[in-house]
């Protein structure tokens, strides 16, 4: 069975790794630039989508932040 998806799958697999190649290659050549901001970040990621707590995890950080008075902005990016 695990074979089977890995054939079936594949097709996918080759899409999106050439995209993620295309999109690298933007920015190695500056048509894509990086933006950088004068805050400080904190960068909650996984290699594990959905399930693994991130969500919370972030809330927490947060809501302890504006416990300290800090202004606080939570971005989700990737979907």
């Amino acid at each position: 069975m695990l074979d089977f998806l890995r054939i079936v799958l594949l097709p996918s697999v080759v899409i999106y790794s050439s995209i993620i190649k295309i999109r690298n290659w933007f920015f190695d050549n500056n048509i894509f630039q990086v933006r950088k901001t004068g805050a400080k970040v904190i960068s909650v990621g996984n290699i594990t989508v959905g399930g693994s707590g991130k969500t919370p995890a972030v809330m927490m950080v947060a809501q302890m932040l504006k416990n300290e008075e800090k202004k606080v902005g939570v971005l989700s990016h990737g979907y």
